[in-house]
């Protein structure tokens, strides 16, 4: 209750400024669904909702597959989405998440806003859809002043939380798919054409950002992607290992090392070094959520586990780097904001990123914030953030902090 407090008076400033920017959207909208165009893709009831069937012929990366009303956000119209994402290997792969917009009719365009969810962990009942729009949490709020703002909030849970298989959790190139695919998903249920679309995310999910600022012009050239803001993206990742080995998130390691595995199996190949607490650790950790493996595992170091030799594989390091952000030239404008103060991410990892960015000539603003750390930089820098995203929604040309 303290922390929706907290959003209270920042977020009813923040809506009215991306109210009076989002008017002039340059979007086509077309009617808010009927009845009968979401009853045809209505959804089973309970966890049956999850469990997707095979693909029909002709199904493509965004379509829906189903849909079933939600009520997780109050004065909203809500769905929980079940729709084709892609792996990093070019299948098909249901993907679920949630989508709400204004209740009353507005003949104005509306933009799509992606939320792109920090990390939740890796069992199935983690989905942010399955739990976290109930609770007063940073994206129910977010959730709330994009629709305060008469947009259209569309959040991916990613592939494998909710759904079968394993969460491939850090591999950018799946999740920013899945992020990409949740925005042409969410126009197809709104029946908007051709919307202008902007992604927010933070932790993990400004990872999941940044990969779908990257993918975006050559594996979504349909998406209309104006911009994006990550705000803490995981970096420099080989070098983020190092930084979390002892510290209260090494749990994040062991996820990351699952994550990896799940999309690249031969990048974990080197199992023979692991201790029996390292094999009952990478065992049980994929049927649970982040709190439970931060708690648990908090202070724990490398050795204890026998992880050393996968993380120092040259395989291991190849997968980081194919899914380490900056390495894609994009056109997307993006906003990386990252606390001085961050004992998560380390800074110099994104200094080093907003480096690399520049150095290739992509269109980007940075933001370090003094004295915030890694939970409190995306409510810091909300009062920046969304000017950032009206503007890019506006067509208004981004400027950039390089040089």
């Amino acid at each position: 209750m303290l922390a929706a407090r907290r959003w209270l008076t920042p977020l009813m400033v923040i809506a009215a400024l991306l109210t009076a920017s989002c008017d002039s959207a340059g979007t086509e909208v077309q009617p808010t669904p009927t009845s009968n165009s979401v009853v045809a893709a209505s959804g089973p009831q309970g966890e049956a909702f999850y469990q997707p069937p095979a693909p029909p012929a002709g199904a493509k990366p965004g379509d829906l597959i189903w849909a079933r009303p939600y009520s997780g956000l109050k004065n909203t119209t809500g769905y929980q989405i079940l729709y084709w994402s892609q792996t990093i290997n070019g299948e098909l792969v249901a993907t679920s998440g949630v989508a709400f917009w204004p209740v009353r009719p507005r003949p104005e365009p509306r933009a799509i806003v992606a939320w792109a969810p920090g990390t939740a962990g890796l069992g199935d009942q983690c989905a942010p859809s399955k739990w976290e729009y109930d609770q007063e949490s940073m994206a129910k709020s977010v959730a709330g002043l994009v629709v305060k703002s008469d947009a259209i909030f569309v959040a991916t849970d990613y592939q494998g939380l909710g759904t079968p298989g394993e969460h491939p959790y850090l591999v950018g190139h799946a999740e920013g798919r899945d992020v990409l695919n949740a925005i042409r998903a969410a126009a197809k249920l709104t029946e908007t054409a051709n919307p202008t679309a902007v992604v927010l995310g933070e932790s993990q999910g400004g990872g999941a950002s940044l990969f779908a600022a990257e993918l975006a012009p050559t594996y979504a050239p349909d998406v209309k992607l104006a911009g994006v803001a990550a705000v803490a993206p995981p970096s420099d990742l080989a070098t983020l290992a190092s930084a979390l080995n002892g510290s209260k998130y090494f749990g994040y390691t062991l996820m990351t090392i699952n994550g990896i595995g799940t999309a690249y199996p031969a990048a974990v190949a080197p199992q023979d070094a692991l201790t029996a607490a390292g094999k009952q650790a990478l065992s049980v950790i994929r049927e649970e959520c982040s709190d439970v493996i931060l708690t648990r595992y908090a202070g724990k170091k490398q050795d204890e586990f026998g992880v050393g030799p996968i993380l120092s594989s040259a395989e291991f390091l190849r997968r980081l780097q194919d899914n380490e952000p900056g390495r894609t030239k994009t056109s997307v404008p993006i906003l990386i904001v990252q606390g001085e103060a961050d004992d998560t991410i380390p800074v110099a990892g994104t200094r080093k990123l907003v480096q690399a960015y520049c150095a290739a000539g992509v269109p980007l603003t940075a933001m370090f914030l003094p004295g915030k750390g890694h939970a409190d930089s995306m409510l810091a820098a909300m009062q920046d953030i969304v000017p950032y995203l009206t503007a890019r929604i506006n067509g208004e040309p981004a400027s950039s902090t390089c040089g």
